[in-house]
């Protein structure tokens, strides 16, 4: 697969990381005609909003939230006296971490909101330029919870795919994912996270990195940037592992991925959208290059000891990052679990 065309629209929503601009702020950033009118978000907006800049074509934040406020209360009209975070949560695209409220262009925002019908959505999609998609949150977990069952919110207009901007060793990369079907990941000033895989690579020099419940790459992502030459990242949630091998392709030119290969396709892998014990994993996606190797798996974490050579299993480090971190019993029994089988480390990020 060498064209990134969005398996949702079709369109071009999904852009390799060497074609997203050095400094991403700028994307959000106002014009000398702009102008910022803050809101309080915790009472009903005043009926007026300004339109987009004539200038630069970007428009605030608040203004946006407010247009969108208008069209629902017009459609339903006990939401007149709603606050204006009840519209719901503009996710921007590509999120980025921001210093100040962002100016925004058309279609650089998803909306989750609880708050919209079908037809209000329709309204917003076709009537806010700067929304590109509407998800009706279903307060649900996207991905595999804690229970094993897996939970999504649903896109209802538009298009819901949508990218964040990460760092680590002062690079920038980039994780693209189907928001209604993967849970949000928002770039921070820094991420613990990332910071723990980058110290763990540099300290440890494992012979292979795994990156267990790698959600949409992340982890496993920055790990290779950072020198893992070999990576490996897996997830039971279909979703999960088809966006992580769609993110290697995005972020190819940073990886030194000559080559990344598809094993499998989004709909062949919709079919299992969950891998429990004992289903033999699926390889989605392997990339190769400048000395270094990622693979994708579509498996539960215990089948990804097939993965590793025995040769090469007291050398691999896992990244064991669960969503049920408050349940240390159980984190510490994975942890447990992974060093006895393989005579190898592991660590929660």
């Amino acid at each position: 697969m060498d064209k990134l065309l969005c398996p949702v629209c079709g369109g071009n929503c999904i852009a390799e990381i060497d074609r997203i601009p050095d400094n991403p702020r700028k994307l959000f950033s106002p014009c000398s005609r702009c102008r910022a009118d803050f809101r309080d978000k915790s009472i009903p907006p005043s009926g007026d909003f300004p339109l987009a800049c004539p200038e630069c074509g970007r428009r605030f934040i608040d203004d946006v939230m407010a247009h969108c406020h208008r069209i629902i209360s017009e459609e339903e009209d006990d939401f007149r006296s709603m606050s204006l975070s009840a519209v719901g949560m503009p996710l921007l695209s590509p999120g980025i971490f921001m210093l100040r409220p962002p100016f925004l262009s058309p279609d650089s925002v998803v909306l989750l909101s609880k708050s919209v019908t079908r037809h209000t959505a329709d309204r917003i999609f076709h009537e806010v330029p700067e929304i590109k998609g509407v998800i009706l949150d279903r307060e649900a977990l996207p991905g595999i919870g804690p229970d094993g069952y897996s939970g999504s919110n649903e896109l209802i207009c538009g298009c819901d795919v949508r990218g964040d901007i990460f760092q680590v060793q002062k690079k920038r990369f980039i994780i693209y994912k189907q928001q209604s079907l993967c849970h949000i990941e928002y770039p921070k000033g820094s991420d613990p996270k990332i910071e723990a895989v980058r110290k763990n690579v540099l300290r440890n020099q494992p012979d292979i990195f795994v990156d267990a419940f790698c959600g949409c790459g992340t982890l496993g992502i920055a790990a290779s940037i950072t020198g893992a030459q070999n990576v490996i990242l897996n997830d039971a949630w279909y979703s999960s592992a088809w966006w992580s091998a769609i993110n290697i392709l995005a972020n190819r030119s940073l990886l030194g991925a000559d080559e990344v290969i598809f094993r499998s396709g989004l709909e062949k892998l919709s079919e299992k959208p969950v891998m429990r014990p004992g289903d033999p994993p699926s390889v989605v996606a392997e990339a190769s290059g400048a000395g270094r190797s990622l693979k994708v798996i579509h498996g539960d974490y215990r089948s990804i000891l097939k993965m590793i050579p025995d040769d090469k299993k007291m050398t691999s480090i896992a990244a064991i990052d669960v969503f049920d971190k408050e349940n240390t019993a159980g984190t510490d029994e994975l942890i447990r679990w992974w060093n006895d089988e393989t005579g190898g480390d592991s660590f929660i990020p």
